[in-house]
């Protein structure tokens, strides 16, 4: 490799840059940051070599040698991303650092290597740097609670210098109420060669995220995991991600393995508006770390940038095990129940269960799986509803439990008013939750409550866009407070995000014959039909477009459905094809026979304000069954 300079130097200028390469402190003649061990030795290397190309192999073995072993690729890759925005150098490099395809990388501009300045530098903001006591995190002590109170007062007087630089803390002494703030938590990057760091990298986040949606919703605005995930990775910038989500600011990170049998975590606050870095922090952990040590890494992190975002919001530490295994397993069942496995979600929450019995967020967890599957049965609700209440009486504080009672009540009770109890409580733990809004957007539509609804459903949306999309009920909610073009759009992008489903299908065909749009139900109609295996003749006589298109389909909908198994969505799809057909008998007959026999239907709860089924409100039949049920819709009738 050619050099463009003699050896190591003191300090580097460019542009309006000078840089140290023994501090690690690069300054911008305004401010001075402190960056990461390995994005300085990065900078380093490429401006002592300036104007020439650094392959990556090169790269690799200047910044780990042989003490670390990572996914060296993605490691370097997620260094020259954080050099390159530290120095506002676009994505892709314009300034400084040009990218030489499938060979490394060579800066650009020109350098000047010199002398250290004696002026004495600006005010240093720590960015990246490792103080003492991360250099202990990775201990296998069981951190008694001295030992975290000890801790948490180095992490206040650290904190309150970091506050003191205005230009980071976004309360600043303006005399003015300050705006809510948004932030998103990306899961952390697994740069290690062990591929099942990812799902620890996954159960950070997820775990900050749950830290920090509870603290302060007026002004902290947490955006939900759903959404967060779907942004993470080398594909998108900070700036998409903000813009996507509507971020203020971005907490990212990246989890490796060294040699010395612990684990190598990054954590690092990134601004939206103009890419910078608010704060970063080097952490290490013993691989065979206690829950107790994972646990006060994660409060660490959450506590920093809690006192960064909303400095008199304090950190309450979440439910959780002292039993590793158990910690692990619930990870993993968390991660199954994001990808809709729910069968093997429960596998690994019974197993978080029975490894610490006393774990109430695995037995939540265990719930939560049953209720996701989709051929649920009388005995997976009873075992659910057991596994619930298991979990709440060992943490009554449990934002997630009350909000799984509450979605049993509302889809399977169909108890309006224990619903209500539960969403309102699991609100008040953690108000800042987009699932329980879009739940609670549930409770409200069967209420016939609507514009309580769209508002619940907005709020729900600005939390968790990616999962208001993704979400089935989304569609559904939108659908009953008829406004059909929004029911159509969301049952559409969860079809193209999330595959074939009932639910978002028939929505989306009801949807569209709301609207009026009569040529496109039928389209939809036949999509739906082929989804269900229908014969090629049925599906024929719906796709002729003729005038009888749409008696054709519901018709052969109605026939299907009679040899179908029972589902949730049944009895109020069937009663809805009856009223598409003219058969007001057939509908309320069904809609009883469901009522009296317990059947198992998440939809019973909004035969009041179905629209197909208003005209129903007129029988005396309907009405009680109605208020039998709680539900307040026909009383307008």
């Amino acid at each position: 490799m050619t050099s463009a300079a003699d050896g190591p130097h003191d300090c580097y200028t460019f542009g309006e840059f000078r840089f140290s390469p023994a501090s690690g402190e690069l300054c911008d003649g305004h401010k001075t940051v402190q960056l990461r061990p390995q994005v300085a030795k990065l900078l380093e290397l490429l401006l002592r070599h300036a104007g020439t190309t650094v392959s990556r192999e090169e790269i690799r073995a200047h910044l780990w040698k042989d003490n670390i072993v990572v996914e060296f690729e993605e490691g370097i890759s997620a260094c020259v991303r954080q050099l390159r925005m530290v120095l506002n150098d676009g994505a892709a490099g314009t300034r400084y650092i040009q990218t030489i395809a499938r060979r490394g990388y060579k800066f650009v501009h020109p350098v000047n290597p010199g002398e250290t300045s004696r002026t004495p530098p600006p005010t240093v903001i720590p960015v990246f740097n490792q103080n003492a006591a991360t250099s202990s995190a990775g201990r296998r002590a069981r951190f008694p609670r001295a030992a975290l109170a000890g801790g948490a007062i180095v992490l206040a007087v650290v904190l309150v210098s970091v506050l003191l630089a205005s230009r980071f803390n976004p309360w600043a002494a303006t005399g003015r109420t300050p705006r809510r703030i948004t932030i998103a938590v990306l899961p952390f990057t697994n740069v290690s060669s062990h591929h099942d760091l990812g799902v620890v990298g996954i159960s950070i986040a997820n775990h900050i995220l749950d830290l920090l949606g509870p603290i302060a919703p007026g002004r902290l605005a947490v955006i939900a995991n759903t959404s967060a995930m779907h942004y993470a990775g080398d594909a998108y910038t900070i700036k998409h991600i903000g813009h996507a989500l509507g971020a203020d600011y971005v907490l990212e990170g990246s989890i490796g393995e060294n040699r010395q049998s612990s684990l190598h975590i990054s954590a690092r606050l990134i601004r939206v508006a103009d890419q910078s870095y608010v704060w970063g922090q080097e952490y290490r952990l013993d691989a065979e770390y206690t829950s107790v040590a994972y646990q006060a890494l994660l409060i660490r992190i959450a506590t920093h940038v809690a006192d960064l975002l909303s400095p008199d919001a304090s950190i309450k530490p979440s439910d959780f095990t002292a039993n590793g295994k158990a910690a692990l397993a619930f990870a993993l069942g968390r991660y199954q129940i994001s990808q809709r496995r729910p069968g093997q979600a429960y596998h690994y929450c019974r197993q978080a269960s029975s490894l610490d019995p006393e774990f109430a967020a695995a037995y939540v967890c265990t719930a939560e799986a049953l209720l996701a599957t989709s051929d649920l049965t009388p005995r997976d609700l009873a075992h659910a509803r057991r596994r619930l209440e298991r979990g709440i009486t060992l943490n009554q504080y449990s934002a997630q439990a009350h909000l799984a009672r509450g979605q049993l009540a509302l889809f399977y009770d169909w108890n309006l008013s224990a619903a209500r109890s539960d969403f309102n409580q699991a609100l008040r733990l953690n108000p800042g939750d987009s699932r329980t809004w879009q739940a609670y957007a549930g409770y409200l539509a069967a209420s016939d409550r609507m514009r309580d609804t769209q508002d619940a459903l907005e709020l729900a949306g600005k939390l968790d866009p990616v999962a208001l999309r993704l979400s089935r009920k989304s569609a559904l909610y939108f659908y009953l407070t008829r406004r059909y073009n929004q029911a159509a759009r969301y049952a559409e992008s969860n079809l193209t995000l999330d595959g074939p489903n009932p639910l978002p299908l028939h929505i989306l065909i009801l949807s569209l014959l709301g609207e009026g749009k009569y040529v496109e139900a039928v389209h939809k109609a036949a999509a739906e039909m082929r989804y269900l295996r229908a014969d090629a003749t049925d599906i024929a006589s719906v796709r002729a477009r003729s005038r009888s298109a749409l008696v054709n389909y519901f018709n052969w909908y109605l026939r299907q459905a009679a040899q179908a198994p029972a589902n949730g969505l049944k009895p109020v799809f069937v009663a809805d094809a009856y009223m598409h057909l003219g058969n007001q008998n057939k509908a309320l007959t069904t809609l009883s026979a469901a009522v009296d026999n317990r059947s198992i239907s998440m939809l019973i709860p909004f035969i009041s304000v179905w629209p197909s089924l208003h005209p129903l409100c007129k029988s005396a039949v309907f009405q009680n069954l109605t208020h039998k049920l709680g539900q307040p819709g026909c009383n307008g009738i």
